[in-house]
């Protein structure tokens, strides 16, 4: 006959900081009770009040802000704190242990704590720092940099942890002591902080690995000495107007081939009045949500969506809400749900981002009809639809859909870039948008950056006057179309227990880990077998998407990216096994605030 849970105890082991399957351990092993984890969750649920910080508080002996609560040194430091008290840790909390205590060994360093600055790497003390854990009040005089990841290691890779520990030590090495202006700063910026994902890719950029992370297009793959002898001739026969100031809105020769570029997807009635050139479509989108966006407001957004656009998101302090996708792109009955409760609940919808073509990270494209169906529900709830088209010309199997903004030219603000079709080195990006919202982008603009690059301006209309830009988008096309295969027959061969979709044309694969795994905790072991990717949780606003992981297979080579496939295979398996030894990963307790922001690494 089973005992009753005892729930005075499992309380106290609750406060105490264990987790449901140490709890499940300890009853087992010390009070001859059999219960499920479920069981233990069930009971946290419905029977406990403990405040999410009770357990820190308990076995940290410090005070940590709400803000620095999901850092990985955090839970580091916990599991350290709780292995010397004595108590069961679970097995991802041991083996995230075990690789941290390995690699501040061979970096030489500790951790420690500071309530403005974080979580802090600072150099060990021979003979005095035992452990890896520095208590604050000793380490507050000590130079330090920020500790934003777990810097991946092992002995057969010391170049990785050799790049990793010079990354972190940048700021120190210059003598930086921990940031006197912390206090001056807007509270806005006080959520802008690099995280795990960023620095480790300081380390996924060294030659040995096998980035299957970023979105470059293939440079090489460019006709470099053509384009290389018309920009000398630019130079030398127009320089000193690109060399020049410009207008804000734009050069309007670059303007009207614009719209020959756009026309190829269906907009043959704008004007080049209605172009404002950006530096790049990243800025064209910071651009519409300062006018647009006030605190608050609402934004709403693919599930996933463009870690770019989340960044902007959060930093003009929108709140962003996630509409469900399939096969065939946004879901319009919930996008019309969503829209619904947000009126009920009284909130400011500014617009729907959306990424209509070979969408990043998903890979899918919104269809047709459902094209209309969007468009239409926006126009009810008069709601902006802000469509980013960098990838509408790349696909693989047909001519270009046509573009939203073909159907509706007041209601929808197109966002197009030359940066993966062309070079993103140009940093050259456009908005189309109506009379009165384009005399906005053009102030706002101006007061930011005062004009564009004439230089690029004029780079690219010479590319577009001069080179076969439609006869590259072709070759570009089949070559990204080969290395689609390469990773696609790769997953097949290697990764049979994943799930993956097939994108028609594009950059990426989104692909669904094995049950119980989370991408963004198993990266740093896969940067250490020299195989880098994002995790799904760089895609979504709020935290979510630990189960996913994008792949790009736009750069490497057909070689690289099966060889990058099969080293992730080993860790994803390698991982899967422990999972099944030890239990699924402990629940995160992620701040939605600590998401990625944008970088070339996750473009």
């Amino acid at each position: 006959m089973a005992r009753k849970l005892p729930a005075a105890l499992v309380t106290r082991l609750l406060q105490e900081g264990l987790g449901p399957r140490a709890i499940v351990e300890h009853l087992r092993v010390h009070e001859g009770v059999e219960v499920s984890p479920q069981a233990i969750s069930t009971f946290r649920k419905r029977h406990t009040t403990v405040p999410a910080q009770h357990s820190t508080r308990r076995v940290i002996p410090w005070e940590v802000r709400p803000e620095h609560r999901s850092s990985t040194y955090r839970r580091a430091v916990l599991a350290f704190h709780r292995r010397a008290e004595g108590r069961t840790l679970t097995g991802e909390e041991r083996r995230n242990l075990d690789h941290v205590e390995r690699t501040l060994r061979e970096t030489g360093q500790v951790i420690t704590y500071h309530p403005d600055e974080g979580w802090l790497l600072v150099p060990a003390r021979p003979g005095i720092d035992t452990g890896i854990v520095r208590e604050p009040e000793a380490a507050m005089t000590d130079q330090a940099v920020h500790a934003t990841t777990m810097h991946p290691t092992t002995p057969q890779h010391g170049a990785a942890a050799a790049g990793a520990a010079a990354a972190a030590g940048q700021v120190e090495a210059a003598g930086t002591r921990l940031d006197p202006w912390f206090g001056a700063y807007a509270q806005r910026a006080h959520g802008m902080r690099a995280s795990e994902i960023r620095a480790l890719f300081s380390v996924a950029n060294r030659p040995e690995v096998v980035s299957l992370a970023g979105g470059m297009p293939f440079i090489q793959g460019l006709p470099l000495e053509v384009i290389g002898e018309a920009m000398r001739r630019l130079i030398t026969t127009k320089g000193a107007t690109a060399l020049q100031y410009g207008s804000g809105q734009g050069d309007e020769e670059l303007r009207e081939r614009i719209l020959e570029v756009v026309a190829l997807e269906g907009i043959t009635d704008a004007h080049p009045d209605d172009v404002v050139v950006t530096t790049g479509s990243q800025q064209a989108l910071d651009l519409v949500t300062r006018i647009f966006v006030d605190p608050g407001d609402l934004i709403l957004a693919e599930a996933p969506s463009y870690v770019g656009a989340l960044g902007v998101f959060r930093s003009y302090e929108a709140e962003v809400a996630h509409i469900e996708m399939d096969a065939e792109g946004l879901i319009p009955e919930a996008l019309e749900r969503t829209l619904v409760e947000a009126r009920a609940a009284g909130k400011t919808v500014k617009f729907l981002y959306t990424i209509p073509n070979y969408h990043n990270p998903a890979g899918v494209t919104l269809s047709l009809d459902r094209r209309h169906q969007v468009l239409e529900i926006c126009r009810r709830f008069g709601v902006l639809v802000v469509e980013d088209n960098p990838y509408g010309l790349l696909g693989f199997d047909r001519e270009p859909l046509p573009a939203m903004r073909a159907f509706d030219n007041e209601g929808v603000l197109y966002l197009g870039s030359f940066s993966k079709t062309f070079a993103p080195g140009y940093r050259v990006g456009w908005v189309i948008a109506p009379h009165a919202v384009r005399e906005k982008l053009v102030l706002a603009s101006e007061s930011s950056i005062l004009s564009p690059s004439n230089a690029s301006q004029m780079a690219i209309t010479t590319y577009l006057e001069t080179c076969d830009w439609k006869g590259q988008i072709k070759a570009y096309r089949e070559l990204y179309r080969e290395r689609r295969d390469a990773m696609i027959g790769a997953l097949s061969e290697h990764l049979p227990s994943a799930t993956w979709n097939v994108p028609d044309g594009g950059f990426y694969v989104w692909v669904g880990l094995p049950e119980g795994l989370d991408a963004r905790s198993m990266l740093p072991r896969a940067v250490t077998e020299r195989v880098a990717y994002v995790p799904g949780t760089a895609f979504f606003y709020d935290g979510q998407g630990a189960d996913h992981m994008r792949l790009s297979f736009c750069y490497p080579t057909p070689e690289r990216i099966r060889e990058g496939v099969r080293r992730l295979s080993g860790v994803v398996n390698a991982e899967a096994d422990l999972v099944q030894l030890f239990g699924t990963h402990a629940e995160r307790d992620e701040d939605p605030r600590d998401a990625e922001y944008p970088s070339p690494d996750l473009a």
